[in-house]
Protein backbone atom coordinates (compact mmCIF):
# COMPACT_ATOMS: atom_id res chain seq x y z
CA UNK A 1 0.00 0.00 0.00
CA UNK A 2 1.49 3.39 -0.85
CA UNK A 3 2.17 5.61 1.71
CA UNK A 4 0.50 9.10 1.81
CA UNK A 5 3.37 12.08 1.48
CA UNK A 6 1.75 14.21 4.02
CA UNK A 7 2.13 11.69 6.81
CA UNK A 8 5.74 11.38 6.65
CA UNK A 9 6.66 15.37 5.41
CA UNK A 10 7.54 18.11 7.56
CA UNK A 11 7.24 20.89 5.38
CA UNK A 12 7.51 21.50 1.08
CA UNK A 13 8.78 24.56 -0.05
CA UNK A 14 9.90 26.53 -3.22
CA UNK A 15 12.56 28.85 -2.96
CA UNK A 16 15.14 31.11 -4.65
CA UNK A 17 18.40 32.73 -3.16
CA UNK A 18 18.79 35.32 -5.79
CA UNK A 19 15.83 37.48 -3.84
CA UNK A 20 15.78 39.09 -0.57
CA UNK A 21 19.53 39.19 0.28
CA UNK A 22 18.69 42.52 2.33
CA UNK A 23 18.79 41.36 5.87
CA UNK A 24 15.23 41.51 7.19
CA UNK A 25 13.79 40.69 3.46
CA UNK A 26 14.87 36.72 3.63
CA UNK A 27 11.34 35.71 3.45
CA UNK A 28 11.03 37.37 -0.46
CA UNK A 29 13.09 33.78 -0.96
CA UNK A 30 10.41 31.70 -0.60
CA UNK A 31 7.53 30.96 -3.58
CA UNK A 32 5.62 28.59 -1.63
CA UNK A 33 5.56 27.06 1.82
CA UNK A 34 3.61 23.92 2.70
CA UNK A 35 2.32 23.60 5.58
CA UNK A 36 0.80 27.18 5.52
CA UNK A 37 1.01 26.71 9.67
CA UNK A 38 4.14 27.13 10.15
CA UNK A 39 6.00 30.60 11.64
CA UNK A 40 7.27 32.91 9.30
CA UNK A 41 10.67 33.00 11.38
CA UNK A 42 10.61 29.24 11.21
CA UNK A 43 9.85 29.20 7.25
CA UNK A 44 13.25 31.89 6.94
CA UNK A 45 15.30 29.03 9.44
CA UNK A 46 14.03 26.48 6.81
CA UNK A 47 15.35 28.40 3.97
CA UNK A 48 18.66 29.48 5.63
CA UNK A 49 19.52 25.58 6.82
CA UNK A 50 18.86 24.83 2.95
CA UNK A 51 21.67 27.53 1.65
CA UNK A 52 23.90 26.57 3.95
CA UNK A 53 23.68 23.02 2.82
CA UNK A 54 23.91 23.92 -0.59
CA UNK A 55 27.18 26.31 -0.16
CA UNK A 56 28.58 23.58 2.21
CA UNK A 57 28.59 20.90 -0.52
CA UNK A 58 29.47 22.99 -3.24
CA UNK A 59 32.39 23.90 -1.80
CA UNK A 60 34.15 20.85 -1.56
CA UNK A 61 32.40 19.01 -4.63
CA UNK A 62 34.67 18.77 -7.80
CA UNK A 63 31.04 20.28 -9.74
CA UNK A 64 28.05 21.64 -8.92
CA UNK A 65 25.31 19.31 -8.42
CA UNK A 66 21.68 19.59 -8.64
CA UNK A 67 20.24 17.38 -5.58
CA UNK A 68 21.83 18.22 -1.95
CA UNK A 69 20.52 16.86 1.51
CA UNK A 70 21.15 16.58 4.76
CA UNK A 71 20.44 13.67 7.72
CA UNK A 72 19.58 14.48 11.20
CA UNK A 73 18.74 12.66 14.63
CA UNK A 74 14.56 13.41 13.83
CA UNK A 75 15.06 14.44 10.22
CA UNK A 76 15.80 14.04 6.34
CA UNK A 77 16.10 17.32 4.56
CA UNK A 78 16.81 16.94 0.66
CA UNK A 79 16.83 19.94 -2.14
CA UNK A 80 16.50 19.27 -5.70
CA UNK A 81 17.77 22.43 -7.85
CA UNK A 82 15.15 22.51 -10.68
CA UNK A 83 15.91 25.15 -13.05
CA UNK A 84 18.44 28.55 -13.04
CA UNK A 85 18.82 29.12 -9.41
CA UNK A 86 15.21 27.60 -8.30
CA UNK A 87 15.16 24.95 -5.70
CA UNK A 88 12.76 22.65 -4.32
CA UNK A 89 13.36 21.60 -0.68
CA UNK A 90 11.66 19.07 1.55
CA UNK A 91 12.06 17.99 5.30
CA UNK A 92 10.84 14.30 6.04
CA UNK A 93 9.91 13.04 9.92
CA UNK A 94 12.84 9.65 10.51
CA UNK A 95 10.11 8.76 12.87
CA UNK A 96 6.85 8.90 10.78
CA UNK A 97 8.52 7.23 8.37
CA UNK A 98 10.11 4.39 9.67
CA UNK A 99 6.27 3.90 11.64
CA UNK A 100 4.93 3.86 7.79
CA UNK A 101 7.97 1.29 6.84
CA UNK A 102 9.00 3.56 4.21
CA UNK A 103 13.09 4.22 4.08
CA UNK A 104 13.95 8.36 3.14
CA UNK A 105 16.56 7.40 -0.03
CA UNK A 106 18.31 10.23 -1.49
CA UNK A 107 17.92 8.71 -5.17
CA UNK A 108 14.44 7.84 -4.77
CA UNK A 109 12.94 11.62 -2.89
CA UNK A 110 15.00 13.29 -5.34
CA UNK A 111 13.02 11.93 -8.36
CA UNK A 112 9.72 12.26 -6.81
CA UNK A 113 10.82 16.19 -6.35
CA UNK A 114 11.96 16.36 -9.72
CA UNK A 115 8.53 14.54 -10.68
CA UNK A 116 6.35 17.10 -9.24
CA UNK A 117 8.29 20.02 -10.36
CA UNK A 118 8.20 18.41 -14.36
CA UNK A 119 3.96 17.82 -13.72
CA UNK A 120 3.95 22.09 -12.58
CA UNK A 121 6.01 22.57 -15.63
CA UNK A 122 3.75 21.07 -17.43
CA UNK A 123 0.71 23.31 -17.20
CA UNK A 124 2.89 26.49 -15.88
CA UNK A 125 5.97 26.53 -18.22
CA UNK A 126 9.08 27.51 -16.24
CA UNK A 127 9.06 29.26 -13.29
CA UNK A 128 11.47 32.27 -14.06
CA UNK A 129 9.50 32.39 -17.73
CA UNK A 130 6.64 32.82 -15.59
CA UNK A 131 8.13 35.33 -13.28
CA UNK A 132 9.31 37.44 -16.35
CA UNK A 133 5.66 36.93 -18.34
CA UNK A 134 3.30 37.53 -15.65
CA UNK A 135 5.04 39.44 -12.24
CA UNK A 136 5.84 37.94 -9.21
CA UNK A 137 2.89 37.71 -7.61
CA UNK A 138 1.19 36.01 -9.45
CA UNK A 139 3.56 33.02 -10.10
CA UNK A 140 3.96 32.61 -6.67
CA UNK A 141 0.01 32.54 -6.91
CA UNK A 142 -0.23 29.74 -9.58
CA UNK A 143 2.66 27.88 -7.35
CA UNK A 144 0.19 27.70 -4.22
CA UNK A 145 -2.61 26.92 -6.69
CA UNK A 146 -0.45 23.75 -8.26
CA UNK A 147 1.33 22.53 -5.33
CA UNK A 148 -1.27 22.93 -2.32
CA UNK A 149 -2.86 20.30 -4.35
CA UNK A 150 -0.20 18.13 -5.48
CA UNK A 151 1.07 17.38 -2.63
CA UNK A 152 -2.17 16.25 -0.99
CA UNK A 153 -2.32 13.54 -3.14
CA UNK A 154 1.26 12.87 -3.51
CA UNK A 155 1.84 9.15 -2.91
CA UNK A 156 5.01 7.37 -2.51
CA UNK A 157 5.60 3.40 -3.23
CA UNK A 158 6.94 1.63 -0.18
CA UNK A 159 8.72 -0.96 -3.03
CA UNK A 160 10.78 2.19 -3.60
CA UNK A 161 11.90 1.27 -7.44
CA UNK A 162 8.64 2.15 -8.54
CA UNK A 163 9.45 5.54 -8.04
CA UNK A 164 12.83 5.34 -9.25
CA UNK A 165 12.04 3.58 -12.55
CA UNK A 166 10.09 6.64 -14.47
CA UNK A 167 9.20 4.40 -17.42
CA UNK A 168 6.17 3.81 -19.86
CA UNK A 169 4.18 1.13 -19.87
CA UNK A 170 2.95 -0.48 -23.10
CA UNK A 171 0.21 -2.36 -24.25
CA UNK A 172 0.31 -5.41 -26.01
CA UNK A 173 -1.64 -5.23 -29.44
CA UNK A 174 -2.12 -7.42 -32.43
CA UNK A 175 -1.00 -6.45 -35.55
CA UNK A 176 -4.17 -6.10 -37.01
CA UNK A 177 -4.88 -3.58 -34.30
CA UNK A 178 -1.74 -1.88 -34.64
CA UNK A 179 -2.84 -0.86 -38.38
CA UNK A 180 -5.33 0.28 -37.64
CA UNK A 181 -5.12 2.57 -34.75
CA UNK A 182 -1.85 4.13 -36.69
CA UNK A 183 -4.45 4.37 -39.87
CA UNK A 184 -6.96 6.25 -37.52
CA UNK A 185 -4.43 8.50 -36.02
CA UNK A 186 -2.86 9.78 -39.87
CA UNK A 187 -6.87 10.33 -40.72
CA UNK A 188 -7.05 12.52 -38.20
CA UNK A 189 -3.85 14.26 -38.28
CA UNK A 190 -4.25 14.36 -42.22
CA UNK A 191 -7.83 16.01 -42.03
CA UNK A 192 -7.12 18.06 -38.40
CA UNK A 193 -3.67 19.21 -38.96
CA UNK A 194 -3.58 21.64 -36.08
CA UNK A 195 -3.98 18.13 -34.10
CA UNK A 196 -0.25 18.02 -33.43
CA UNK A 197 0.58 15.16 -31.50
CA UNK A 198 -1.43 12.24 -29.86
CA UNK A 199 -1.42 9.76 -27.19
CA UNK A 200 -3.49 7.40 -27.03
CA UNK A 201 -4.27 4.54 -24.08
CA UNK A 202 -5.96 1.43 -23.38
CA UNK A 203 -6.79 1.56 -19.93
CA UNK A 204 -3.47 2.58 -18.14
CA UNK A 205 -1.60 1.62 -20.71
CA UNK A 206 0.21 3.22 -23.81
CA UNK A 207 -1.19 1.94 -27.44
CA UNK A 208 0.46 5.03 -29.61
CA UNK A 209 2.77 8.22 -29.24
CA UNK A 210 3.96 10.71 -31.38
CA UNK A 211 5.28 12.73 -28.88
CA UNK A 212 9.40 12.67 -28.62
CA UNK A 213 10.73 10.41 -25.23
CA UNK A 214 11.75 13.18 -23.34
CA UNK A 215 8.21 14.98 -23.06
CA UNK A 216 6.34 11.29 -23.28
CA UNK A 217 6.93 10.05 -19.75
CA UNK A 218 6.09 13.04 -18.20
CA UNK A 219 3.27 13.14 -19.72
CA UNK A 220 2.12 9.39 -19.76
CA UNK A 221 2.43 9.72 -16.29
CA UNK A 222 -0.17 12.85 -16.04
CA UNK A 223 -2.76 10.80 -18.36
CA UNK A 224 -2.44 7.52 -16.59
CA UNK A 225 -2.32 8.60 -12.70
CA UNK A 226 -3.82 11.71 -12.72
CA UNK A 227 -6.06 12.43 -15.42
CA UNK A 228 -7.57 9.07 -15.74
CA UNK A 229 -8.92 8.82 -12.22
CA UNK A 230 -10.55 11.76 -12.17
CA UNK A 231 -12.26 10.79 -15.24
CA UNK A 232 -13.21 7.68 -14.25
CA UNK A 233 -15.04 9.64 -11.21
CA UNK A 234 -16.96 12.16 -13.32
CA UNK A 235 -17.80 9.11 -16.05
CA UNK A 236 -19.62 7.12 -13.21
CA UNK A 237 -21.39 9.95 -11.95
CA UNK A 238 -22.22 10.91 -15.66
CA UNK A 239 -23.94 6.80 -15.82
CA UNK A 240 -25.84 6.99 -12.69
CA UNK A 241 -27.24 10.15 -13.82
CA UNK A 242 -27.92 8.87 -17.52
CA UNK A 243 -29.07 5.85 -15.85
CA UNK A 244 -31.83 7.68 -13.81
CA UNK A 245 -32.79 9.69 -16.78
CA UNK A 246 -33.77 6.72 -19.35
CA UNK A 247 -35.43 5.13 -16.01
CA UNK A 248 -37.17 8.14 -15.59
CA UNK A 249 -38.34 8.38 -19.25
CA UNK A 250 -38.48 4.67 -19.76
CA UNK A 251 -36.22 4.51 -22.53
CA UNK A 252 -32.59 3.14 -23.06
CA UNK A 253 -29.93 5.53 -24.45
CA UNK A 254 -26.37 4.11 -24.96
CA UNK A 255 -23.66 7.12 -23.77
CA UNK A 256 -21.14 6.91 -26.50
CA UNK A 257 -17.28 8.69 -26.53
CA UNK A 258 -17.13 12.17 -25.02
CA UNK A 259 -14.54 14.82 -24.63
CA UNK A 260 -13.17 15.77 -21.29
CA UNK A 261 -10.61 17.44 -19.74
CA UNK A 262 -9.47 17.99 -16.23
CA UNK A 263 -6.59 19.40 -14.88
CA UNK A 264 -7.43 18.88 -11.19
CA UNK A 265 -9.17 22.56 -11.08
CA UNK A 266 -13.04 21.30 -11.58
CA UNK A 267 -13.11 20.54 -14.82
CA UNK A 268 -15.25 17.31 -16.33
CA UNK A 269 -17.06 16.11 -19.40
CA UNK A 270 -17.67 19.26 -21.34
CA UNK A 271 -21.23 19.86 -22.45
CA UNK A 272 -22.45 21.97 -24.99
CA UNK A 273 -22.00 25.36 -23.38
CA UNK A 274 -18.31 24.52 -22.15
CA UNK A 275 -17.42 23.32 -25.97
CA UNK A 276 -14.89 26.23 -27.03
CA UNK A 277 -10.94 25.68 -27.43
CA UNK A 278 -10.04 28.57 -25.56
CA UNK A 279 -11.40 26.98 -21.94
CA UNK A 280 -9.06 23.99 -22.94
CA UNK A 281 -5.74 24.04 -20.52
CA UNK A 282 -2.66 24.71 -21.80
CA UNK A 283 0.72 22.47 -21.67
CA UNK A 284 3.90 23.18 -22.18
CA UNK A 285 6.18 21.17 -23.60
CA UNK A 286 9.88 20.80 -24.58
CA UNK A 287 9.66 18.54 -28.06
CA UNK A 288 13.54 20.17 -28.73
CA UNK A 289 16.47 20.22 -26.80
CA UNK A 290 17.34 23.01 -29.04
CA UNK A 291 14.16 25.67 -28.52
CA UNK A 292 12.12 26.69 -25.60
CA UNK A 293 8.85 25.23 -24.21
CA UNK A 294 5.86 24.92 -26.73
CA UNK A 295 2.50 25.74 -25.65
CA UNK A 296 -0.59 23.44 -26.67
CA UNK A 297 -4.21 23.09 -25.76
CA UNK A 298 -4.70 19.29 -24.49
CA UNK A 299 -8.39 17.82 -25.64
CA UNK A 300 -9.10 14.46 -24.63
CA UNK A 301 -11.44 12.04 -25.75
CA UNK A 302 -12.37 9.13 -23.61
CA UNK A 303 -14.66 5.91 -24.50
CA UNK A 304 -14.88 3.63 -21.82
CA UNK A 305 -10.94 1.62 -22.15
CA UNK A 306 -9.75 4.21 -24.94
CA UNK A 307 -8.40 7.58 -24.00
CA UNK A 308 -6.95 9.64 -26.92
CA UNK A 309 -5.19 12.81 -25.34
CA UNK A 310 -4.40 15.36 -28.75
CA UNK A 311 -1.95 18.55 -28.07
CA UNK A 312 -3.36 21.22 -30.15
CA UNK A 313 -1.79 23.94 -32.14
CA UNK A 314 -2.72 27.16 -29.91
CA UNK A 315 -2.71 29.73 -32.85
CA UNK A 316 -4.56 27.56 -35.14
CA UNK A 317 -7.44 26.30 -33.20
CA UNK A 318 -8.71 29.69 -32.44
CA UNK A 319 -9.84 30.29 -35.68
CA UNK A 320 -11.69 27.13 -36.25
CA UNK A 321 -15.36 26.16 -35.50
CA UNK A 322 -15.23 23.98 -32.28
CA UNK A 323 -18.43 22.76 -32.00
CA UNK A 324 -18.27 21.93 -36.10
CA UNK A 325 -14.83 19.86 -34.54
CA UNK A 326 -16.14 17.64 -32.38
CA UNK A 327 -19.28 16.58 -33.98
CA UNK A 328 -17.30 15.64 -36.93
CA UNK A 329 -14.66 13.62 -34.83
CA UNK A 330 -17.53 12.03 -32.73
CA UNK A 331 -19.20 10.93 -36.10
CA UNK A 332 -16.31 9.63 -38.34
CA UNK A 333 -13.59 8.33 -36.03
CA UNK A 334 -16.11 6.72 -32.87
CA UNK A 335 -16.78 3.80 -34.78
CA UNK A 336 -13.21 2.94 -35.68
CA UNK A 337 -12.12 3.76 -31.83
CA UNK A 338 -15.01 1.28 -30.58
CA UNK A 339 -13.69 -1.17 -33.14
CA UNK A 340 -10.20 -1.33 -31.82
CA UNK A 341 -11.33 -1.12 -28.06
CA UNK A 342 -13.48 -3.93 -29.06
CA UNK A 343 -10.42 -5.94 -30.06
CA UNK A 344 -8.44 -4.76 -27.04
CA UNK A 345 -10.85 -6.21 -24.78
CA UNK A 346 -11.23 -9.78 -26.98
CA UNK A 347 -7.45 -9.80 -26.89
CA UNK A 348 -7.28 -9.31 -23.11
CA UNK A 349 -9.98 -11.52 -21.75
CA UNK A 350 -8.19 -14.21 -24.20
CA UNK A 351 -5.05 -13.29 -21.97
CA UNK A 352 -6.73 -13.15 -18.60
CA UNK A 353 -8.66 -17.09 -19.66
CA UNK A 354 -4.90 -18.59 -20.17
CA UNK A 355 -3.91 -17.61 -16.68
CA UNK A 356 -6.66 -18.37 -15.14
CA UNK A 357 -8.05 -15.03 -14.64
CA UNK A 358 -5.76 -14.42 -11.37
CA UNK A 359 -2.16 -12.83 -10.99
CA UNK A 360 0.37 -14.55 -8.84
CA UNK A 361 0.18 -13.77 -5.33
CA UNK A 362 4.17 -14.55 -4.92
CA UNK A 363 5.98 -11.76 -3.04
CA UNK A 364 8.88 -12.07 -6.01
CA UNK A 365 8.91 -8.95 -8.00
CA UNK A 366 10.59 -7.76 -11.87
CA UNK A 367 11.28 -4.98 -12.97
CA UNK A 368 12.24 -4.73 -16.77
CA UNK A 369 13.05 -1.22 -18.21
CA UNK A 370 13.96 -0.33 -21.68
CA UNK A 371 16.53 2.71 -22.08
CA UNK A 372 15.55 3.04 -26.03
CA UNK A 373 11.88 3.77 -25.90
CA UNK A 374 11.71 4.54 -22.25
CA UNK A 375 9.19 1.21 -21.25
CA UNK A 376 8.74 -0.75 -18.43
CA UNK A 377 7.65 -4.07 -17.56
CA UNK A 378 6.70 -5.12 -14.20
CA UNK A 379 5.11 -7.92 -12.44
CA UNK A 380 5.26 -11.10 -9.94
CA UNK A 381 6.38 -14.61 -10.19
CA UNK A 382 6.40 -17.91 -8.62
CA UNK A 383 9.86 -19.17 -7.20
CA UNK A 384 10.63 -22.93 -7.24
CA UNK A 385 10.25 -22.45 -3.40
CA UNK A 386 6.66 -21.68 -3.83
CA UNK A 387 5.28 -23.89 -6.01
CA UNK A 388 3.60 -26.42 -4.34
CA UNK A 389 2.62 -23.69 -1.34
CA UNK A 390 -1.27 -24.17 -1.75
CA UNK A 391 -2.38 -20.69 -0.48
CA UNK A 392 0.65 -19.34 0.99
CA UNK A 393 2.14 -15.92 0.16
CA UNK A 394 5.22 -14.40 1.15
CA UNK A 395 3.56 -10.78 0.43
CA UNK A 396 5.63 -8.16 -0.96
CA UNK A 397 9.14 -7.72 -0.20
CA UNK A 398 10.01 -5.95 2.70
CA UNK A 399 11.55 -1.98 3.34
CA UNK A 400 15.35 -3.48 3.68
CA UNK A 401 14.77 -5.77 0.30
CA UNK A 402 13.34 -2.82 -1.56
CA UNK A 403 16.68 -0.48 -0.25
CA UNK A 404 19.06 -3.35 -1.43
CA UNK A 405 17.60 -3.29 -4.61
CA UNK A 406 17.93 0.50 -5.28
CA UNK A 407 21.70 0.16 -3.76
CA UNK A 408 22.57 -1.98 -6.56
CA UNK A 409 20.73 -0.27 -8.88
CA UNK A 410 22.44 3.04 -7.76
CA UNK A 411 26.18 0.86 -8.08
CA UNK A 412 25.68 -0.07 -11.63
CA UNK A 413 24.55 3.26 -12.71
CA UNK A 414 27.85 4.53 -11.08
CA UNK A 415 29.28 1.75 -13.38
CA UNK A 416 30.65 0.16 -9.68
CA UNK A 417 29.67 -2.96 -11.52
CA UNK A 418 29.45 -3.80 -15.01
CA UNK A 419 28.17 -7.13 -15.36
CA UNK A 420 25.17 -8.87 -13.85
CA UNK A 421 24.87 -8.63 -10.00
CA UNK A 422 23.00 -10.83 -7.23
CA UNK A 423 23.23 -10.11 -3.92
CA UNK A 424 21.96 -11.95 -0.76
CA UNK A 425 19.30 -9.94 1.28
CA UNK A 426 17.34 -10.03 4.51
CA UNK A 427 15.88 -13.68 5.47
CA UNK A 428 14.98 -15.83 2.51
CA UNK A 429 15.34 -13.02 -0.13
CA UNK A 430 17.84 -12.47 -3.16
CA UNK A 431 18.33 -9.09 -5.12
CA UNK A 432 19.36 -8.97 -9.10
CA UNK A 433 20.25 -6.82 -11.43
CA UNK A 434 20.93 -8.07 -15.50
CA UNK A 435 22.00 -5.52 -17.98
CA UNK A 436 21.97 -6.40 -21.82
CA UNK A 437 22.25 -3.73 -23.95
CA UNK A 438 19.75 -0.48 -23.49
CA UNK A 439 17.86 -3.63 -21.31
CA UNK A 440 17.77 -3.78 -17.63
CA UNK A 441 16.20 -5.79 -15.40
CA UNK A 442 15.46 -5.67 -11.68
CA UNK A 443 14.30 -8.54 -9.85
CA UNK A 444 13.76 -9.04 -6.05
CA UNK A 445 13.03 -13.17 -5.43
CA UNK A 446 12.13 -15.09 -2.49
CA UNK A 447 13.91 -18.50 -2.05
CA UNK A 448 13.63 -20.27 0.55
CA UNK A 449 17.24 -22.33 1.25
CA UNK A 450 17.79 -21.17 -1.87
CA UNK A 451 21.17 -20.81 -2.99
CA UNK A 452 23.62 -18.70 -5.56
CA UNK A 453 22.96 -21.28 -8.26
CA UNK A 454 19.21 -21.87 -7.49
CA UNK A 455 18.85 -17.74 -7.70
CA UNK A 456 20.78 -17.98 -11.12
CA UNK A 457 18.35 -20.91 -12.53
CA UNK A 458 15.53 -18.70 -11.37
CA UNK A 459 16.42 -15.79 -13.50
CA UNK A 460 16.94 -17.37 -16.21
CA UNK A 461 13.80 -18.53 -16.46
CA UNK A 462 12.10 -15.75 -15.40
CA UNK A 463 14.13 -13.55 -18.58
CA UNK A 464 13.23 -16.42 -21.20
CA UNK A 465 9.55 -15.65 -20.09
CA UNK A 466 9.66 -12.14 -20.28
CA UNK A 467 12.48 -10.48 -21.88
CA UNK A 468 11.78 -11.75 -25.58
CA UNK A 469 15.61 -12.79 -26.02
CA UNK A 470 17.27 -9.55 -24.68
CA UNK A 471 19.45 -11.37 -22.04
CA UNK A 472 22.09 -14.40 -22.84
CA UNK A 473 21.03 -16.88 -20.96
CA UNK A 474 24.49 -18.99 -19.24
Amino acid sequence: MNVKTTDILCAFFVYNPEYGRREGEEEQKLFYYFPKTISSGERVQNVGFSEAVVKFTNTFASKRDFVYDSLSTKFYHIYVRVEGEFYLGATFSRRRADSAGYPLRRDVLSVALQKAYSMFHLFFGSISGMVVSVGLEPTKQRLEFFFSRYICSMRLSPTLIDDLIEGVRYCSASSKVTIELLSLVSEVEDSYPFVRYSMILFNDELLHCSLPGQSRTTFFHYVAMKLLPMSMRTELRLELQQQHVDDHEGKQVVRRGHFFFNTGTGGGDMGAEQRSFAKLPSVYLRIDDSIDDQQFRLLVYRNVGITWAMLLECREVELLSQCQFFAEFEERFNPIIESVMSALSDDEEKVMHSSGGAGSAAGSCFYLFHDANMSEVRGSFVSRSQIGQAGSSTGAPPAEVCSALCDLKEQQDNQNYFGDVIAKADGDWWVAVKRSGSCRLYVALHLKNGSLIDVNEELCKLCSTISNGHFLLD
